[in-house]
């Protein structure tokens, strides 16, 4: 209904195509031809005493409903008509009002709906949207999320803003009652491109005194965040950088940074670790602690080029430090505790160059107590040999590798990505499973074992196991994940032979091998990630055909004959004869002490590069005989060591 001074009339959209022409004339049109109901409407309003009239004295012309498509209305002398959009119906039509004024205005269509712009679509990044209208002065409120806008749980819009993430965007026109009218509604998808690494520019390291790390922004307008504790910084969990870090903890700190902005991916991490300690030293040369001599190492980068022994009741104490064994080759140097004495360390790190292994061996009645190791900055890790009746207590120490043979007694916890070998007198009868995730547990053997040492670990997880096979040995392993297989022969037995053919790391589902002088070994549902083969005692070892990490424990005059194979590392000690024919060596070939090491047709060092090392050793009358063989790393001669190329 129309509410108009004095008279309301309802007519028929079908009356306005004539209303038009008469309006075009100057003429209101007769109302004769209009519905039943709407000329019953017509004489009542004649019957109002405050009727409205033209300037002709007819009555006014009658309310008529239209489509939005209607013409403009020339302006003649007549009363004022307006329009109002009516939301409820599609399309919206039109209501004509009369005005007890003197004139015609133009019939107004319904005003177009907003436009969201750009188009709907994917986009890839942060999106600006911008609404436009040609209905000015209405107030235009959107929704992100599908929603119909209201005063309330939408947003008016006052300019372009931007989308971050896949959107629904709903936009409407609200009047001051919150009526919505013209909707619009534009779906938006937004892939999110990732950002690029912020760079850390101070190396890992020991350093001396404290620092102040800086961090370089490789993505200008994204915020970089940090965390000092080793976890993934997010926009939850971290610190927002905004200037040099400090770093001045003896104890290990990892500083990880991403790049983080809203509409983008985070980018991945980068991490650095440091260790800062109080001061430098660097020794060379052998140290010996004897009697009731204590060396403590405190606050202090240590590097030492020498081997450290340690009898009767010496102690070496090191506390909050770095020490770093520095070496050319395989054992060239070891840490040797034996009778009562004890190495005691505390929140430090213990490593390696990495240019082969060291050794830290316990003999004896020799300790070992560790209540917080990290290797993380001292390069490579360093190898346990324990053995005697030594007591190795071992807490916290990440990387922890060793072998446990005699009557030794190890225990471990809280400890992570161990490697434990396993010692075995020959012969040895054993068929066991060797977990790698460990809540509670300690090595049983089984009945007919030999083997005396004791081994418990708690709360500790293994990254691999080693066994050895040896002359008169019957061994099954069974649903190991993970395990390096040794397979020796030295004394009691001499001038013997074993013959390892088709080793290789892998997995393996039911094999079995018989390398002689009665060593058998079986593996079921086991994956080995590495072998090694090593005689003494005058005996021989043949390998064919294989992939193994290479022979480094040898003595006494004994033999290689190696054909067909890849080795990891050949070290020969103490007269040993190696013959090595149509083979790769990817490490390092050393001759010690009077040995003689012959290369035919052969290759030392890696290609690929994946391996370090490919050098050639001579020392202490040792000989390398190089025979139609390329070298790709150095050939070096110490101590009367000789290399003849043929």
């Amino acid at each position: 209904m129309i509410k108009n001074t004095g008279v309301t009339i309802v007519a028929l959209a079908t009356l306005l195509a004539g209303f038009v022409a008469s309006c075009a004339s100057s003429e209101l049109p007769p109302i004769a031809d209009a519905s039943p109901s709407a000329a019953a409407e017509q004489a009542e309003a004649e019957d109002e005493p405050s009727g409205l009239t033209s300037s002709t004295g007819d009555p006014g012309p009658p309310t008529a409903t239209i489509e939005p498509t209607a013409t403009v209305v020339p302006e003649p002398v007549s009363p004022t008509i307006t329009a109002e959009v009516d939301p409820t119906t599609t399309p919206v039509p039109v209501v004509v009002a009369v005005e007890p004024t003197v004139g015609v205005t133009v019939v107004q269509a319904a005003p177009d709906p907003p436009r969201i712009l750009p188009a709907p679509g994917t986009y890839r990044g942060p999106t600006r949207l911008h609404i436009e209208t040609d209905n000015e002065g209405s107030d235009i409120y959107y929704t992100l999320d599908g929603s119909s806008p209201t005063a309330q749980n939408g947003t008016k819009y006052d300019g372009p803003f931007d989308i971050y993430d896949d959107a629904t965007v709903v936009a409407v026109y609200l009047n001051a009652d919150g009526a919505a009218t013209g909707r619009t509604v534009a779906v938006y998808s937004i892939e999110k491109p990732p950002l690029d690494a912020p760079l850390i520019t101070l190396d890992d390291g020991v350093y001396i005194g404290d620092r102040a790390v800086e961090i370089k922004n490789n993505e200008p307008g994204s915020n970089l965040i940090y965390a000092l504790d080793g976890t993934v910084p997010s926009p939850t969990n971290g610190t927002i950088y905004t200037g040099p870090v400090a770093i001045g903890s003896s104890a290990p700190t990892t500083l990880t940074v991403i790049s983080e902005r809203r509409g983008f991916l985070s980018s991945e991490s980068h991490s650095k670790t440091y260790r800062i300690l109080g001061t430098l030293e660097e020794s060379s040369g052998p140290i010996v602690l004897s009697g009731d001599d204590v060396l403590e190492i405190t606050d202090t980068h240590f590097l030492h080029r020498g081997s450290i022994t340690l009898s009767g009741n010496a102690k070496l104490i090191i506390t909050d430090s770095v020490v770093e064994h520095v070496k050319d080759f395989a054992f060239e140097y070891e840490v040797k505790a034996t009778e009562n004495s004890e190495i005691i360390v505390n929140n430090s790190g213990i490593g390696t160059t990495c240019t082969g292994s060291f050794n830290w061996a316990f003999f004896d009645n020799s300790r070992l107590t560790v209540d917080g190791m990290d290797p993380t900055l001292a390069q490579c890790n360093t190898w346990n040999f324990m053995s005697g009746s030594s007591v190795i207590d071992v807490r916290n120490w990440r990387t922890f590798s060793g072998t446990v043979c005699d009557q030794t007694s190890v225990e471990v916890r809280d400890s992570r990505d161990m490697e434990i070998e396993l010692c075995m007198p020959w012969p040895t009868v054993m068929d066991v499973e060797l977990p790698t995730e460990i809540d509670a547990y300690v090595f049983d053997p089984g009945p007919d074992s030999t083997m005396e040492f004791q081994l418990s670990m708690f709360s500790s997880t293994i990254d691999g196991w080693g066994i050895n096979v040896g002359p008169g040995s019957d061994i099954t392993i069974r649903n190991t994940p993970a395990v390096t297989v040794g397979v020796g022969i030295g004394f009691p037995s001499q001038n013997e032979t074993m013959t390892a053919v088709g080793i290789r790391p892998g997995q393996w589902e039911d094999q079995s091998w018989d390398f002689g002088a009665g060593a058998k070994l079986r593996l079921v549902n086991t994956f080995t990630y590495g072998w090694e083969l090593n005689a003494w005692g005058g005996n021989t070892m043949v390998i064919r055909d294989s992939d193994y990490s290479g022979s480094a424990v040898n003595g006494s005059d004994s033999h290689y004959i190696i054909d067909n194979t890849t080795a990891g590392q050949l070290v020969a000690f103490d007269s040993v004869d190696m013959i090595v024919t149509n083979s790769i060596i990817t490490g390092d070939v050393v001759a010690n002490d009077n040995t003689v090491i012959t290369l035919i047709d052969s290759t030392v060092g890696d290609e690929t590069g994946k391996h370090s090392g490919g050098n050639v050793y001579a020392r202490g009358n040792g000989r390398v005989i190089l025979r139609n063989t390329v070298v790709l790393g150095d050939q070096i001669t110490q101590d009367n060591g000789e290399i003849i190329v043929e």
